[in-house]
């Protein structure tokens, strides 16, 4: 998954409006939350990336879903994005803000992807070798994406580390087609 450059923009946005509002843990809080309903949920990830809908029905939908659980500040980003025609990148967004608060916080966050579900002990594995790696503190999200066929990925700091057979197929082809 490549976060796309505005997410990156928008995310930074709220970062600094939570900051100032004394919110940044909080926002973190509603953020992760979000990025693991959307990847747990595939009928809301759909729902957030499909433009079909009029806008009316989608900010019932939203108001229904959100307003009164996860604040004002985010309520009216949520909104915001709505109007924009923005909110199809709600995902990026949600996890480009804990990058930027991990960050400023002296924190990582990565978010493995893998064809299997991990169990504790795996994800816990990962987790500590990659902070043996970082010299530092991760905080590791766990997603099950059938298409790698085997490996996996990471997603960590916005760059992504693909290691799986799927990647490694895509690559193969695209440099014997350069060829």
């Amino acid at each position: 998954m490549q976060v796309h450059r505005a997410a990156k923009r928008y995310a930074k946005m709220l970062y600094d409006l939570a900051s100032e509002d004394g919110q940044a843990e909080k926002m973190n809080s509603i953020m992760t939350s979000l990025s693991k309903l959307l990847l747990a949920n595939a009928e809301l990830s759909a729902f957030v990336k499909n433009c079909a809908l009029p806008s009316k029905v989608r900010m019932d939908i939203l108001s229904a879903l959100f307003e009164k659980r996860c604040g004002e500040l985010f309520w009216k980003f949520l909104r915001f994005l709505e109007v924009k025609r923005r909110i199809v990148l709600l995902e990026h967004i949600a996890f480009s803000y804990s990058q930027i608060y991990m960050k400023a916080n002296g924190m990582a966050d990565a978010l493995i992807k893998t064809p299997f579900v991990l169990d504790a002990g795996q994800q816990t594995s990962v987790q500590k070798h990659l902070e043996r790696k970082l010299s530092g503190k991760v905080a590791l999200m766990a997603a099950e994406d059938a298409s790698l066929i085997g490996g996996f990925t990471i997603l960590m700091d916005w760059t992504l580390y693909d290691l799986s057979v799927s990647g490694m197929l895509e690559s193969l082809k695209r440099n014997s087609l350069n060829t």
